[in-house]
């Protein structure tokens, strides 16, 4: 029976961490699916008021490739490590460990990209935002709905503030602007009953907070996940200990 070495020991741990590792990835890749599906289910107003749904709706479809892709690489790396005994588990190891250097170096520049048009991206919802308010009072009457939604939900009232109805639509603020619908002079030019804040800047927070957010949370939870699996697959496929046999052992002594 052979007996084993140090250096083995040590692998089979590296294996055990590579298991661990992946089983995080896979439950990151679950959070991120179901963020999607949620997000697909669930009616988004913010697409609407956007005014840029082709875009907007295609968010929750690339959450959900993206966490099944995650979920299956994960599997790979967990299958990998268990059989890393085999050729055909340090086959999957390399696999599993060149498409982890691959994505990362995707991340990295889809980051610097990103964070170049961060500006442009924040001025192109502000520009959005204030297009659909203009529609107030379409025959289309999803922009109103969508809007008056909005304004109890985040107590907000109108584009900057609630001037932004006598300014840019030329009426009074709806009721969905008041404090207190029961008790609200819409009328009223100095907005006492009214909601102070803007929505333009209250919807920017909450896709910030909320999906933003979370996407990002996902995303640095895997990010530190893939650099230790990169390094840690590449040794554990690479390095494979040698496994003293009986003969072997009784020859050195």
């Amino acid at each position: 029976m052979g007996e084993r070495t140090c250096s083995e020991y040590f692998w089979i741990i590296l294996r055990i961490v590579l298991v661990i590792v992946n089983c995080f990835v896979v439950v990151s890749g679950i959070v991120l699916l179901g963020i999607g599906i949620s997000s697909k289910i669930h009616k988004d107003e913010y697409i609407v008021v956007t005014d840029n749904e082709q875009v907007y709706a295609q968010v929750p479809w690339l959450m959900i490739f993206t966490g099944i892709f995650i979920i299956f690489h994960g599997m790979l790396g967990v299958v990998g490590a268990i059989l890393a005994y085999t050729v055909c588990g340090r086959i999957l190891l390399g696999l599993y460990g060149f498409v982890l250097a691959l994505l990362v170096i995707i991340e990295l520049s889809t980051g610097i990209a990103a964070a170049v048009e961060k500006g442009k991206l924040k001025k192109d919802i502000e520009t959005s935002i204030t297009n659909t308010f203009l529609k107030y009072n379409d025959t289309d009457t999803s922009y109103r709905d969508t809007w008056n939604t909005i304004q109890e939900t985040l107590q907000c009232c109108g584009t900057y503030n609630y001037t932004a109805y006598e300014n840019l639509l030329n009426m009074d603020p709806p009721t969905s602007c008041c404090i207190d619908q029961n008790n609200c002079d819409t009328f009223d030019s100095s907005g006492e009953d009214l909601f102070k804040e803007g929505c333009t800047e209250k919807i920017k927070e909450n896709i910030n907070s909320v999906i933003l957010g979370a996407i990002a949370g996902v995303a640095l939870t895997f990010a530190i996940l893939q650099i230790i699996g990169v390094v840690v697959s590449c040794f554990v496929a690479a390095c494979r200990p040698h496994t003293r046999t009986s003969y072997e052992a009784i020859k050195t002594v």
